[in-house]
C-alpha cells in the first residue's frame, strides 16, 4: 500500500507547542481524516488514544509513506505520540524528488500538480477567505488566535502570514483543502518513481532520500547557545545604542532621542544640520532617507555625525540577530533550526527557523556545547577548488591540492610576482592582503564561470587570465564544455541542465548560460556534503557514543561529542569518514577542524588531552 499522508497544525514551531489538529492520507482508492480538539483558548491540541493508535496502525501496515516535506509531518506526527522510529525506512519525499526535475523552479506542493497533473483548483484561495473572516470573529469571543508574539511562536515575525496558523477555525474548507493535498501528494508520486527510474535519477534520488532522518535529528538535537552570554551581550548591545543616540540628540540640540528609524530625524540631520544638498529622491519626489541614500550622503559629506548613524544602525542590526535567535530558543537552550535539503537551487541546505548560516563570527561567541560536549567543527579545506582542479583536469593544477601548495598563492605569484614575495614574509601588510584577496576573488571568478574580463578586473590585472589559462591548460575548456552541456540537454532533453559530480541535474537558466559553472561547483561540493553526513551517521562509534551532527553550514558540520575516554577515537573515526567521502573523484579529501568546548569543562578535558593543541 502506498499511503500518502499530510499534516495540517496550529503552526510551524513544535519546540513551542505547535501541534497537529488534523491528519489526512490517501491511499489511491479512499481517503482518511482525524481531528485533534483545539482548545479556543489555549490554542493546545487534545487527541484521543484511539485515533492516535488508529493513525499508528495505518503507518505500521503501509509499505511506502508519502509526504511533501517529510521532515515537517513526521515531527507533527511525533509531538501527538506516533512512534516514527520505524517508519524512516519506507517513507518517500515528492519534495525531495521535484528537486531533481524542476530545482530552478517551485516546489510548492500546489505549483508541482498544476505542472505534472494539470491539477487545478482554488482550494488554498477558498480557505484563505475563510479563515481571514473567522479570526475576525473570533476575536470578539476571547479565543486565542495566532499573532505576532504568541507564545506558541515566540521567534516568527510580524511579516509572517499568521492567519496560515488558524486553518483550524474553518473545519469543513480545512478538511477539503488537506484531502486534496494528499491526494495531490499521492498522484505526485506515482508520475515520479517511474520517471526517476526512467530517466536514471533514481540513485541520487535514493543518496539525499537517505538525508531526511539525519537531518531530522540535527534538527531535534540543536544547537547549543549561551542563555545567559546572549542576555548580557543584547544589554550591553542596548547600552551602546542609546548612547549614541543621546550622543546624536544633544548634537543636534533635540529634545527626543535621536531615531535612524525615523524619516523625518534623518532628514532633518542631513538636510537642516549639516546643509547637504538633496541628491536622492522617492519615486514620489520627497527627498530620501533610506540606507543607500544616507550611505551615499556620509560618501559624499564624510560626516562624523552621519558615521555615528552608520555605527549606531551596524549594532542595531546585531542587536536583532541576536534577539531573533534568543526567540527562538526551546527549553533545552537550543535552536532547533529545520535543515532544508532542497533548500536552494544546488544540492547545498539551507537553515530556517532561524536561519543559523547567517550567524556572523561576533555571535559564534554565544553559541557553545552543553556541559560534558564539545563540538567537532569541521569543514571540508578547499573543496570547491579541489572540484575545479579536478574537473579542469590539468595535471599540474591537480598535482599541486595533492603536495598541499596553495593554489592562489600560486596564481598571486604568476600575475604579481614581488608583491607574493613580500605578502610570504608580512601577511599582515593590508596592502598585500587586499591583493591577496583579489587574487582569490579572480580564481573563483574563474571557477563560477566569469568572462575573461570578468576575472581580469577581479584579479586586478589586464591580460591575467590568459596568463593562467597559458600555465594551466584546459580552464577555458572546461568552462566551454559545461555550458556546451547546457545548451545539448535544452535541444535533446527540453530542459537546460548541468549534471553535478555524482550524475545530480541542476537547471541552468538558459539566457544565462555561464551559471552552470556555479551550479557543477556547488552542486558537487553539496552532494560530497551529503556523503559525509551520511557516512557519520552510519558510522558504529557515532551511535554507540551518542555523538550528534548539531550543525550543516555549506562546507562544514558541527558534531556533538561526549567528553569521555573514547573521545580521541571517536574523533578520529569522524574525521576519517568525512575525508572518505569522495575517494572515487579524487581520494582523500583534506579536513580542517578545532575543538570547541564548553568552559566549564577545560579541566576535565585538560585530564583527557583533548585541548589545543589536540
Amino acid at each position: 500500500m502506498i499511503l500518502a499522508i499530510d499534516t495540517e497544525t496550529t503552526g510551524i514551531d513544535f519546540f513551542h507547542g505547535c501541534r497537529p489538529f488534523l491528519v489526512t492520507m490517501c491511499d489511491g482508492e479512499e481517503n482518511y481524516h482525524w481531528w485533534g480538539e483545539v482548545n479556543p483558548y489555549t490554542r493546545e491540541v487534545f487527541w484521543q488514544e484511539e485515533d492516535i493508535d488508529a493513525i499508528q496502525s495505518i503507518l505500521n501496515q503501509a509499505d511506502t509513506l508519502v509526504f511533501h516535506n517529510a521532515q515537517f509531518d513526521m515531527r507533527a506526527l511525533e509531538t501527538i505520540g506516533i512512534n516514527i522510529e520505524s517508519l524512516w525506512d519506507k517513507v518517500e519525499d515528492t519534495l525531495l524528488a521535484s528537486h531533481i526535475f524542476c530545482s530552478g523552479d517551485s516546489h510548492g506542493l500546489k505549483d508541482l500538480a498544476i505542472k505534472y497533473l494539470h491539477y487545478w483548483n482554488d482550494d488554498e484561495e477558498q480557505l484563505e477567505i475563510a479563515v481571514k473572516s473567522a479570526r475576525q470573529r473570533v476575536s470578539k469571543l476571547g479565543y486565542k488566535i495566532a499573532k505576532y508574539g504568541d507564545s506558541q511562536s515566540p521567534g516568527l515575525t510580524k511579516a509572517t502570514s499568521w492567519w496560515k496558523q488558524d486553518y483550524w477555525l474553518c473545519p469543513d474548507e480545512c478538511l477539503y483543502y488537506a484531502l486534496c493535498d494528499v491526494e495531490k501528494t499521492w498522484l505526485l508520486w506515482n508520475a515520479f518513481k517511474p520517471a526517476l527510474v526512467q530517466d536514471g535519477f533514481w540513485k541520487v534520488y535514493q543518496l539525499r532520500k537517505q538525508l531526511l532522518e539525519i537531518c531530522y535529528s540535527v534538527t531535534s538535537a540543536g544547537l547549543h547557545m549561551d542563555r545567559q552570554a546572549a542576555t548580557e551581550y543584547v544589554t550591553n548591545l542596548e547600552a551602546k545604542i542609546k548612547k549614541i543616540r543621546k550622543y546624536l540628540s544633544k548634537q543636534l540640540k533635540i529634545k527626543p532621542l535621536f531615531n535612524w528609524n525615523k524619516r523625518e530625524h534623518l532628514l532633518y540631520l542631513l538636510h537642516n544640520h549639516l546643509k547637504i544638498p538633496v541628491l536622492y529622491t522617492t519615486p514620489g519626489g520627497s527627498p530620501s532617507a533610506d540606507k543607500k541614500a544616507v550611505a551615499d550622503y556620509y560618501a559624499y559629506s564624510n560626516s562624523p555625525l552621519l558615521r555615528t548613524v552608520l555605527i549606531g544602525r551596524r549594532i542595531e542590526t546585531e542587536r536583532r540577530y541576536v534577539q531573533a535567535y534568543y526567540n527562538w530558543l526551546a527549553d533545552d537552550s537550543c535552536l532547533h533550526s529545520n535543515l532544508n535539503i532542497t533548500g536552494t537551487r544546488e544540492t547545498r541546505q539551507s537553515s530556517s527557523n532561524p536561519n543559523q548560516q547567517n550567524i556572523g563570527k561576533k555571535l559564534t561567541k554565544l553559541f557553545l556545547p552543553p556541559q560534558g560536549y564539545v563540538w567537532w567543527d569541521a569543514d571540508f579545506a578547499n573543496i570547491e577548488l579541489r572540484i575545479w582542479a579536478y574537473a579542469v583536469g590539468n595535471k599540474d593544477l591537480i598535482s599541486m591540492f595533492e603536495r598541499g601548495e596553495s593554489v592562489h598563492m600560486f596564481i598571486m605569484t604568476l600575475l604579481f610576482p614581488s608583491e607574493a614575495a613580500a605578502y610570504k614574509k608580512d601577511h599582515k601588510n593590508q596592502v598585500l592582503a587586499n591583493r591577496y584577496r583579489d587574487v582569490k576573488g579572480g580564481t573563483f571568478a574563474l571557477i563560477y564561470g566569469a568572462t575573461e574580463k570578468k576575472a581580469d578586473e577581479t584579479y586586478g590585472k589586464a591580460g591575467a587570465c590568459q596568463i593562467i589559462f597559458k600555465y594551466f591548460p584546459g580552464i577555458a575548456e572546461y568552462t566551454q564544455s559545461l555550458t556546451n552541456q547546457v545548451f545539448s540537454n535544452f535541444y535533446d532533453l527540453k530542459r537546460p541542465f548541468v549534471y553535478t559530480i555524482g550524475g545530480y541535474p541542476l537547471d541552468v537558466p538558459i539566457d544565462e548560460p555561464f551559471k552552470c559553472c556555479n551550479y557543477y561547483i556547488q552542486g558537487s561540493a553539496g552532494i560530497f556534503m551529503s556523503k559525509a553526513m551520511i557516512a557519520i551517521h552510519n558510522l558504529p562509534i557515532y551511535k554507540t557514543s551518542g555523538s550528534q551532527i548539531v550543525q550543516q553550514v555549506h562546507d562544514s558540520l558541527k558534531v556533538q561529542v561526549p567528553i569521555n575516554k573514547y573521545i580521541h577515537d571517536t574523533i578520529e573515526r569522524l574525521k576519517e569518514a568525512m575525508s572518505m567521502c569522495a575517494t572515487d573523484i579524487f581520494g582523500k579529501t583534506p579536513i580542517s577542524y578545532e575543538i570547541l568546548y564548553n568552559p566549564k569543562d577545560e579541566s576535565l578535558l585538560q585530564d583527557i588531552d583533548i585541548l589545543p593543541p589536540f
